[in-house]
């Protein structure tokens, strides 16, 4: 749990606690029970109050295209392509998937289009999470996917930090247990994302 500052922003609430190893599997959960315990434990011990939450999806859950639509759709039209795009492309019946979609900005290789970023993931996913933090008596406010909330919140610390220059090209090394992730991002936008099969129990 973050604090903002005048000039910058203090942890103000954390908490770090280790799951079973077959707490998960293939990234959904497999211990349910387990989960609820350690997810309490760890509000218990982070002394936070808050009762809303942001969760984040692993990128192997999430289902990502780049759509080309014509530019100047409005609202109604930019989802109802998105919509026919996404059923002719994916080969999983939009009826279990959960969509969302934003617009990235003017196509490179199609005149008087705009590129679209989708994003799809199987409905059940999200409920399962869903369920596991309401249990504790947390209220789920957003979804995101792991790598995009990591270059907003760095973002959010390039805007709170003067001297840093928000449109360079940045490099994050997310380190795991297990695996880790590098990303490559500029203004926001995910240039390049790899797992590296190393996690920090191999670094001791």
């Amino acid at each position: 749990e973050l604090a903002r500052l005048a000039h910058g922003c203090r942890v103000e609430h954390f908490a770090l606690h280790e799951l079973p190893r077959a707490a998960m599997r293939e990234g959904g959960i497999a211990q349910i029970a387990q989960m609820t315990d350690a997810l309490r434990e760890a509000l218990h011990k982070s002394g936070t109050r808050l009762r809303e939450a942001a969760i984040a999806l692993p990128a192997g859950l999430v289902i990502r295209k780049t759509l080309t639509v014509p530019d100047g759709l409005s609202d109604e039209e930019l989802e109802l392509q998105v919509e026919e795009d996404a059923a002719q492309s994916l080969s999983i019946q939009l009826s279990e998937l959960n969509l969302d979609y934003g617009v990235v900005g003017p196509s490179v290789s199609v005149p008087d289009s705009v590129d679209v970023m989708l994003v799809a993931t199987r409905k059940e996913t999200i409920a399962e999470r869903q369920e596991l933090i309401e249990s504790v008596g947390i209220k789920p406010v957003v979804v995101d996917i792991e790598s995009q909330a990591m270059i907003a919140a760095l973002q959010t610390l390039n805007n709170l930090n003067d001297e840093r220059d928000s449109s360079c090209t940045q490099a994050i090394l997310q380190i795991g247990r297990d695996s880790s992730y590098i990303y490559i991002e500029k203004k926001q936008i995910l240039l390049f994302e790899h797992e590296l099969n190393i996690g920090f129990h191999k670094l001791h």
